[in-house]
């Protein structure tokens, strides 16, 4: 027997980050908090809880306060099973709390899981499958290879079951289980490549959690994830003086790449740079050709040339909605609505961070969006983003208003019943024409090993060359001058005014703050009520505006203004 059993094991390798920054830094705004006891807790106890007893639990775990809970594992047994269908069916879930279930990436797991989940208001699927080196050559006897592979299957087969769960406003969460005992780049590869399966997007956005499973080492593992770029962009050696970073679209580089500034999100003095966009949306109106010439109908140019014709057409093509549009509660309604907002010129909050939602432009948003729902393709106010992109798509509305990723699948026979059917303009006019800003963004990790390699990839990406190789192959520049490319846009005809409808585009059209997620939450689920007719739209955003003030304060941001 060894004497000292400590010789045989290794240190965990560090994480090469000389100037960390993260001890210094402080907490200014509560976390979110889950509750694992009915799922984590439960599985600890030697005689596992029944039903009875988790739906006790559950309702005192409501009464403390969680917003997210993980009721269980509901594949893994009857009880299971059961446990969440009685939560479901018996109205048990308040409507602003998410229900969170656990499963391994397998696909019988999945099925399972999907199956014990219909009719949630509000659900997270929490995938996970083990990463760390032990796991691979013990349990599994797999390579690194086969083990994302598994990861991409599991994160594929949840994806494709997602249609099955209409009504409900869902989120996915990926673990890679074991994280702590897991290289680092082989969990940010397999993490990576889930998240290419779920396109996650700011407006979508997937919750990535790193289990410190078994703790094997000490917390300075976890360092800051992004890398200021100005070191970079300062460096002669690698800077490329013919980058044109003035080219890149604007209203993306401040939604995507800057933080500190004006309102702690958008471009100003304090304001830093820390990343790119690359593949860049805005709102875009697409509208069915042989329609609109069949009734000798021009393109809205105004939103209220456009709500006219939101209804007129009904009545020209019975059957046919005006407007395809999100209208689902929650998240879906909330980004239905902000499309509107802007452009009609509203703001969430004020420059002082007070809601200002409820005001006059405020409530026409809520009003266009009720009008274009109500004359929109049956089932509208049920409608995600892929319910209301494939209505267009297969000729229930003649008019869609939403993000420019559509024009990928217009012209796929695959996809699409309306090839060579669609034509675009910019977003109507309003008090102002743009709004929405999104897409994807690069920035360098803050534990990268190779900094100025990663700096060299992304800056020749987004560079001219790189943005229209990438549209050439039909993705989303990120470039002005690629969006004007004669080549780019002989194969690519909607390049020119796509390109227009981003010189507008927004960067402003919601805020990008921490209590954003809680706002967005409510915003959109109690405005659905308007939508659904439950409520006026002018009650709903009162309402909004009340928790919206509660919420911000909560969270600090009047502190100085109440010292006044």
């Amino acid at each position: 027997m060894i004497k000292d059993p400590s010789k045989k094991y290794r240190p965990f390798p560090m994480v090469d980050l000389p100037d960390r920054q993260w001890p210094s830094r402080e907490l200014t705004a509560a976390p979110r908090w889950c509750s694992v006891d009915l799922r984590d807790g439960n599985q600890a106890l030697a005689v596992p809880m029944n039903v009875s007893q988790k739906l006790e639990l559950f309702h005192a775990i409501v009464d403390c306060g969680f917003k997210e809970i993980e009721v269980g594992f509901p594949s893994a047994s009857t009880t299971e099973f059961t446990f969440n269908r009685r939560l479901i069916e018996e109205n048990r879930v308040p409507d602003d709390v998410w229900m969170q279930v656990l499963v391994q990436a397998r696909e019988d797991l999945i099925e399972r899981t999907v199956e014990s989940l219909m009719g949630a208001k509000k659900a997270i699927i929490h995938m996970y499958n083990s990463t760390s080196p032990a796991q691979r050559r013990v349990v599994f006897g797999k390579s690194k290879a086969e083990i994302k592979d598994i990861a991409v299957r599991g994160a594929t087969m949840v994806r494709e079951r997602l249609e099955r769960l209409e009504g409900t406003e869902l989120m996915l969460q990926y673990s890679p289980e074991s994280y702590s005992a897991t290289e680092v780049e082989f969990a940010l590869e397999v993490s990576e490549a889930v998240m290419d399966v779920w396109e996650p997007t700011p407006e979508r956005p997937m919750i990535l959690n790193l289990p410190d499973t078994v703790e094997v080492a000490m917390p300075n593992v976890y360092a800051d994830q992004i890398e200021n770029l100005a070191r970079f962009f300062m460096n002669p050696k690698l800077a490329d003086p013919s980058y044109e970073p003035e080219d890149l679209i604007d209203g993306y580089v401040q939604n995507l790449g800057v933080a500190g500034g004006k309102k702690g999100y958008l471009p100003g003095p304090t304001g830093s740079l820390f990343g790119v966009p690359f593949g860049s949306e805005t709102s875009i109106l697409a509208y069915r050709t042989d329609i609109f010439e069949k009734h000798d109908l021009e393109p809205p140019e105004t939103y209220e040339e456009m709500l006219d014709l939101a209804c007129r057409i009904p009545e020209l093509e019975p059957g046919m909605g005006g407007v395809a549009s999100r209208g689902q509660s929650g998240h879906q309604t909330s980004h239905a609505f902000l499309l509107h907002l802007a452009p009609l010129g509203g703001r969430v909050l004020d420059d002082e961070y007070k809601p200002i939602v409820n005001n006059e432009a405020g409530v026409a948003a809520g009003e266009a969006l009720k009008t274009i729902l109500d004359c929109g393709p049956e089932g509208a106010t049920s409608f995600g983003f892929a319910e209301a992109k494939n209505a267009f798509l297969t000729g229930q509305a003649a008019m869609y208003l939403d993000s420019t990723i559509v024009a990928g699948e217009v012209e796929d026979p695959d996809k699409s019943q309306v090839v060579g059917k669609v034509a675009y303009a910019p977003h109507p006019m309003g008090t102002r024409r743009g709004s929405q800003t999104g897409g994807f963004g690069l920035a360098i990790p803050k534990n990268a090993q190779n900094k100025e390699a990663a700096f060299l990839l992304m800056q020749w990406l987004t560079s001219k060359k790189g943005d229209k190789l990438i549209a050439m192959e039909g993705g989303n520049p990120s470039r002005f001058s690629t969006h004007q490319d004669e080549e780019a846009n002989e194969k690519f005809p909607h390049l020119m005014t796509f390109g227009e409808a981003l010189a507008d585009a927004d960067p402003d059209w919601r805020p990008i703050i921490p209590p954003w997620g809680e706002i967005n939450s409510e915003l959109g689920t109690t405005l659905n009520k308007a939508m659904i007719g439950e409520v006026s739209v002018k009650e709903a955003l009162d309402t909004i505006a009340e928790r919206t003030e509660a919420i911000m304060d909560d969270a600090g941001y009047y502190t100085w203004q109440n010292q006044e």
